[in-house]
Formats: structure tokens, C-alpha cells, sequence
């Protein structure tokens, strides 16, 4: 099977490659160098996605919002309709269920 030089050569060379890749990784070199183009460099992000991402993040703060302000208003209507007693009891139910 691994007689004709062909097929030795490309199998050399894959495990030879895999050996250095392993080697690299294991050190933290980076595959393609330092002066790559494919480097650590940040890549452009084209206008209309740095919008819809502004956009998200400013739809995601209103909702962080609102949902404090329900939650703040939840807590007025627990503390005010319970008394301290019974809400400590309930409380104690539901930490032995």
C-alpha cells in the first residue's frame, strides 16, 4: 500500500503539517504570523450593522427598563399588601417545598 512514492510523500507531508500545527497551538503562535493579513487586526464593520447593532442594544435597554420598573412596582404591591408575619411565613413555606 505505502510502497509507491505518491502515496508516501502526501502522508508525510499531512503528518508533518499536523506535527507543526500542534506545536504552534501549543505555544500560542499565531497559524499565520505576525504581519498577516489575517493578523489580530480588527476587521471594518460596514455602517448599516454598526446601526442595527446601536439599534438592538438601545431596544434592549428599554426593555432592562421597563421590566425595573415592574419589577420595583411588584415589590411595593408584596411589601404592602402582606403583613411582615405572613410574608415571612410564606417565604419559609416555599424553602421547604
Amino acid at each position: 500500500m505505502f510502497e509507491s512514492p505518491s502515496v508516501i510523500i502526501p502522508v508525510v507531508a499531512i503528518i508533518c503539517w499536523a506535527v507543526v500545527s500542534s506545536v504552534r497551538a501549543k505555544n500560542g503562535i499565531h497559524p499565520y504570523g505576525r504581519n498577516s493579513k489575517w493578523g489580530d487586526e480588527p476587521t471594518a464593520v460596514p455602517p448599516m450593522f454598526d446601526k442595527l447593532v446601536n439599534r438592538a442594544m438601545a431596544e434592549r435597554d428599554a426593555r432592562i427598563a421597563g421590566l425595573q420598573a415592574r419589577i420595583e412596582v411588584l415589590e411595593k404591591i408584596v411589601i404592602d399588601t402582606h403583613k411582615s408575619h405572613s410574608l415571612s411565613e410564606e417565604i419559609d413555606k416555599l424553602r421547604n417545598q
